[in-house]
Protein backbone atom coordinates (compact mmCIF):
# COMPACT_ATOMS: atom_id res chain seq x y z
CA UNK A 1 0.00 0.00 0.00
CA UNK A 2 2.78 2.42 0.91
CA UNK A 3 4.54 1.72 -2.40
CA UNK A 4 1.38 2.67 -4.33
CA UNK A 5 1.13 6.03 -2.54
CA UNK A 6 4.68 6.88 -3.49
CA UNK A 7 4.07 5.87 -7.10
CA UNK A 8 0.87 7.91 -7.31
CA UNK A 9 2.66 10.92 -5.83
CA UNK A 10 5.48 10.51 -8.34
CA UNK A 11 2.99 10.33 -11.24
CA UNK A 12 1.11 13.40 -10.04
CA UNK A 13 4.35 15.32 -9.57
CA UNK A 14 5.58 14.41 -13.05
CA UNK A 15 2.21 15.38 -14.56
CA UNK A 16 2.24 18.77 -12.84
CA UNK A 17 5.85 19.37 -13.89
CA UNK A 18 4.93 18.45 -17.45
CA UNK A 19 1.95 20.82 -17.44
CA UNK A 20 4.08 23.64 -16.03
CA UNK A 21 6.73 23.06 -18.71
CA UNK A 22 4.04 23.07 -21.42
CA UNK A 23 2.57 26.33 -20.06
CA UNK A 24 6.03 27.94 -19.94
CA UNK A 25 6.75 26.85 -23.51
CA UNK A 26 3.39 28.18 -24.71
CA UNK A 27 3.65 31.46 -22.77
CA UNK A 28 4.51 34.55 -24.78
CA UNK A 29 7.95 35.67 -23.51
CA UNK A 30 7.04 39.37 -23.80
CA UNK A 31 3.39 39.65 -22.80
CA UNK A 32 2.67 40.63 -19.21
CA UNK A 33 3.74 43.12 -16.56
CA UNK A 34 7.40 43.85 -15.85
CA UNK A 35 8.78 45.91 -12.96
CA UNK A 36 11.69 48.34 -13.26
CA UNK A 37 13.64 50.68 -10.96
CA UNK A 38 12.83 54.37 -11.36
CA UNK A 39 14.38 57.01 -9.11
CA UNK A 40 11.77 58.55 -6.81
CA UNK A 41 8.80 56.65 -8.29
CA UNK A 42 7.54 53.22 -9.20
CA UNK A 43 7.62 52.15 -12.83
CA UNK A 44 6.71 49.18 -14.91
CA UNK A 45 6.03 47.90 -18.42
CA UNK A 46 2.75 46.42 -19.56
CA UNK A 47 3.11 44.50 -22.81
CA UNK A 48 -0.01 43.31 -24.65
CA UNK A 49 0.05 41.04 -27.69
CA UNK A 50 -2.37 42.57 -30.18
CA UNK A 51 -2.21 39.72 -32.70
CA UNK A 52 0.28 38.52 -35.27
CA UNK A 53 3.58 40.38 -34.81
CA UNK A 54 1.91 43.42 -33.21
CA UNK A 55 2.33 44.42 -29.56
CA UNK A 56 1.59 47.46 -27.44
CA UNK A 57 4.17 48.37 -24.80
CA UNK A 58 3.11 50.81 -22.09
CA UNK A 59 5.81 52.31 -19.91
CA UNK A 60 4.14 53.67 -16.77
CA UNK A 61 5.59 55.82 -13.98
CA UNK A 62 3.49 56.32 -10.87
CA UNK A 63 3.78 57.99 -7.49
CA UNK A 64 5.95 55.96 -5.13
CA UNK A 65 3.06 55.56 -2.61
CA UNK A 66 0.03 55.58 -4.96
CA UNK A 67 0.19 53.47 -8.15
CA UNK A 68 -3.09 55.05 -9.29
CA UNK A 69 -1.42 58.46 -9.53
CA UNK A 70 0.28 58.15 -12.94
CA UNK A 71 3.08 60.67 -13.46
CA UNK A 72 3.93 59.64 -17.01
CA UNK A 73 2.84 57.01 -19.50
CA UNK A 74 4.29 56.16 -22.90
CA UNK A 75 2.27 53.85 -25.15
CA UNK A 76 4.50 52.43 -27.88
CA UNK A 77 3.24 50.18 -30.71
CA UNK A 78 5.88 47.51 -31.35
CA UNK A 79 6.48 44.69 -33.78
CA UNK A 80 8.05 41.33 -33.00
CA UNK A 81 10.86 40.03 -35.18
CA UNK A 82 14.59 39.69 -35.75
CA UNK A 83 16.76 42.66 -34.75
CA UNK A 84 20.10 43.11 -36.49
CA UNK A 85 22.32 46.02 -35.52
CA UNK A 86 25.78 44.85 -36.60
CA UNK A 87 27.09 41.49 -37.83
CA UNK A 88 27.97 40.59 -34.24
CA UNK A 89 24.88 42.12 -32.59
CA UNK A 90 21.92 40.09 -33.86
CA UNK A 91 18.86 39.10 -31.84
CA UNK A 92 16.67 36.41 -33.38
CA UNK A 93 13.63 37.58 -31.43
CA UNK A 94 12.73 40.99 -30.05
CA UNK A 95 10.23 43.83 -30.13
CA UNK A 96 10.93 47.15 -31.84
CA UNK A 97 9.15 50.46 -32.36
CA UNK A 98 9.69 54.20 -32.05
CA UNK A 99 9.01 56.75 -29.32
CA UNK A 100 9.11 60.54 -29.75
CA UNK A 101 12.32 61.33 -31.66
CA UNK A 102 13.87 57.92 -30.90
CA UNK A 103 13.35 55.98 -34.13
CA UNK A 104 14.37 52.68 -32.57
CA UNK A 105 13.32 51.52 -29.14
CA UNK A 106 13.52 47.80 -28.56
CA UNK A 107 12.97 44.98 -26.10
CA UNK A 108 15.07 41.81 -25.96
CA UNK A 109 15.30 38.96 -23.46
CA UNK A 110 17.53 40.03 -20.58
CA UNK A 111 20.78 38.47 -19.48
CA UNK A 112 19.16 37.45 -16.18
CA UNK A 113 16.84 34.47 -16.58
CA UNK A 114 13.27 35.68 -17.12
CA UNK A 115 14.06 39.39 -17.38
CA UNK A 116 13.61 41.82 -20.27
CA UNK A 117 15.89 44.63 -21.41
CA UNK A 118 14.16 47.72 -22.84
CA UNK A 119 16.32 50.26 -24.66
CA UNK A 120 15.00 53.79 -25.18
CA UNK A 121 16.95 57.05 -25.32
CA UNK A 122 14.00 59.40 -24.75
CA UNK A 123 12.63 60.22 -21.31
CA UNK A 124 9.03 59.84 -20.22
CA UNK A 125 8.41 63.26 -18.73
CA UNK A 126 11.31 63.82 -16.33
CA UNK A 127 11.94 60.08 -15.92
CA UNK A 128 14.74 58.14 -17.56
CA UNK A 129 13.44 54.81 -18.84
CA UNK A 130 15.31 52.00 -17.05
CA UNK A 131 16.82 49.13 -19.01
CA UNK A 132 16.15 45.97 -17.00
CA UNK A 133 12.71 44.64 -16.01
CA UNK A 134 11.69 41.63 -13.95
CA UNK A 135 8.32 39.85 -14.25
CA UNK A 136 5.66 40.99 -11.80
CA UNK A 137 3.57 38.30 -10.15
CA UNK A 138 5.57 35.24 -11.14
Amino acid sequence: MHRWKLSAAAVLFSMSASLAATYAADRDPYEGEWGGQCKGAQCWLEIDHKGGKNYLLSFIVADRMDAGKVLCQADIPMERGRLEFTPSQIYEDGLSGSYKTDNLVYVIPGFDYGSLDFFAEERCGKFQIPIEYEPIGE
